[in-house]
């Protein structure tokens, strides 16, 4: 009986993540004809963990987005078949930020990757 309360107890006290400023769904080019679109929620697991790699560890200091102000680290992830999602992440807090997504460097993106729209 006693394990049974120890496990019942550490499900209890699990916190889940906070995730600020994702939009409802974003949709970015793959190319010039092509777009894909994930939810808030798939964007979330993209990264989750945090995933991806670390940028800098200021997000102010990259002054990219929605993140310009974070002084927090900043990451990016792909997950190959879509675009980059930007983020930050608050590990004190286990809170996730979004700064911006990125889809394919497309003939009128300017030879940069094109932004991807939130919705």
């Amino acid at each position: 009986m006693r394990s049974l309360f120890a496990v019942l107890g550490g499900v209890a006290g699990v916190h889940a993540a906070t995730y600020n400023g994702f939009p409802n769904a974003l949709t970015c080019s793959l190319d010039d004809t092509t777009t894909a679109t994930r939810t808030a929620a798939e964007v979330q697991r993209m990264v989750t963990g945090p995933a991806g790699t670390l940028i800098d560890p200021s997000a102010s200091n990259v002054a990219s987005g929605k993140c310009t102000s974070l002084r927090i680290p900043y990451y990016n992830v792909s997950d190959g078949a879509f675009g980059l999602v930007a983020f930050a992440y608050d590990e004190a807090s286990d809170t996730y930020y979004y700064c911006l997504g990125q889809g394919a460097i497309t003939s009128d993106s300017g030879g940069y990757p094109s932004l991807c729209t939130e919705s």
